[in-house]
């Protein structure tokens, strides 16, 4: 286990997936939570027993207890999971609530904390590699995670919307034409051309498994352009997107969801 401050927030930890997995354990969860894998070089159950116990007694920061035991808990929680070229996965998730245990402290007034945990790619699709728990201010927590997707350049498309119907009667045609002059023809090209990568973040309530969806959007990298923010009701809405954009839409959904504390103060 590797411990660094975060220049953003309050600390992170750097752990295996074996870590994590017993680090969960000691906060009384009896899995790992979605979107994560874990996987352990242990040839016999012995040599499993003996890796767990020694990753139980690296793990008694209360710090870290203290960001881990918001996965899984009652707060809202958001998810990002996508693949990359080459069948990278992308697992994120990230949680916030007033927590009961302090950062750094053995005194008990609750305050603020979101965890935002993310899993690099491990060597197959279906395992993960290392996994980073950052515990941050509330505020940080859409910042951190969008910050943690895998980097692209903004699209070059104009933003645009059209009805869903309008998308769903597209004939087979618009599918390979060029991006086209109409919001309908961006948006059909940006949905089915060629892409790098894809993947959805959800907002909602959940335990261990997928969240109950209150929100979402959708990322598609599209292939030798960039990325762009999908968001699907009655209309459907393509933006160029950065990581800041994705921040932003999150918090406005999550603002909506009325998932967080009211802001305090007056603004001029």
């Amino acid at each position: 286990m590797i411990v660094r401050a975060a220049p953003t927030g309050v600390a992170s930890w750097h752990l295996t997936s074996l870590e994590f997995a017993v680090l969960l354990d000691r906060i009384g969860r009896d899995r790992v939570p979605f979107p994560f894998s874990w996987t352990t070089h242990a040839r016999t159950a012995a040599d499993l027993r003996a890796e767990r116990e020694a990753a139980r007694r690296r793990l008694g920061d209360r710090s870290l207890l203290a960001a881990a035991s918001l996965l899984g808990g009652p707060g809202f929680q958001v998810t990002a999971c996508g693949v990359e070229s080459g069948d990278r996965r992308v697992r994120i998730r990230a949680a916030t609530s007033y927590s009961a245990i302090p950062l750094h402290s053995d005194r008990p007034p609750a305050f603020p904390l979101a965890v935002v945990v993310v899993q690099d790619p491990g060597p197959t699709s279906d395992t993960g590699g290392t996994v980073h728990v950052h515990a941050v201010p509330p505020e940080r927590m859409t910042h951190t995670l969008t910050a943690a997707l895998p980097h692209r350049r903004a699209g070059r498309v104009t933003p645009s919307s059209v009805s869903r119907d309008d998308v769903v009667r597209a004939p087979s045609s618009h599918l390979h034409d060029s991006r086209g002059d109409t919001d309908r023809d961006r948006v059909i090209h940006i949905l089915d051309g060629p892409r790098e990568g894809l993947g959805e973040i959800v907002v909602g309530h959940g335990g261990d498994g997928p969240l109950e969806a209150i929100a979402g959007r959708r990322w598609i990298d599209a292939l030798g352009d960039g990325r762009y923010l999908v968001h699907a009701t009655d209309v459907v809405a393509v933006l160029p997107a950065t990581a800041q954009t994705i921040a932003a839409a999150l918090d406005d959904e999550i603002r909506r969801a009325g998932a967080v504390p009211p802001v305090t103060g007056t603004r001029s």
